[in-house]
């Protein structure tokens, strides 16, 4: 049986480049913004001085603690788990 991503990459080349952008955004998280930063992301929750939080590529503001439902709700990812 072959792996779906390799059978992926076999059938439609490798991924493009574009992904490490999200992890230069994840590292912009780390260092602490506390002028000007959001009250609250778009779940309503609110961003303090101390919370991480992200913004997507549409300027929204994230609080990393509602980063599954971002995944779930806006990007469409569904999680499964292995039983």
């Amino acid at each position: 049986m072959d792996h779906p991503d390799i059978l992926s990459t076999m059938q439609f080349g490798y991924p493009t480049n574009d992904y490490l952008e999200h992890e230069l955004d994840y590292n912009s998280v780390n260092h602490p913004v506390i002028e000007g930063h959001p009250n609250e992301d778009i779940f309503g929750s609110e961003i303090k001085n101390t919370s991480s939080y992200f913004m997507d590529e549409k300027g929204q503001a994230v609080h990393t603690e509602n980063i599954r439902d971002y995944l779930t709700e806006v990007v469409g990812v569904v999680f499964y788990e292995a039983k």
